[in-house]
């Protein structure tokens, strides 16, 4: 139970690190996951524990990036 308990303080950061170290390297689309990874690292969300993370937060993320890529297609 000591080891469930671990993954659920663990940083998103580093449980995304973890991920690609382990698991995303024997995948063809690694390179994308890197870079999607790398997005997410630099997000308010990358520092929370992973049991603190609510759909609000991924809620807040997800609009957030939309309105991003909004602004940024604006200017096109």
């Amino acid at each position: 139970m000591a080891i469930r308990q671990r993954i659920r303080k663990m940083a998103l950061s580093k449980a995304l690190d973890k991920y690609y170290r382990v698991m995303s390297v024997h995948k063809r689309g690694h390179l994308q996951e890197f870079y999607r990874i790398n997005v997410l690292k630099r997000s308010v969300l990358a520092d929370k524990p992973m049991d603190e993370i609510t759909s609000v937060d991924i809620a807040n993320y997800r609009d957030s990036r939309l309105g991003a890529s909004v602004s940024a297609q604006a200017g096109r």
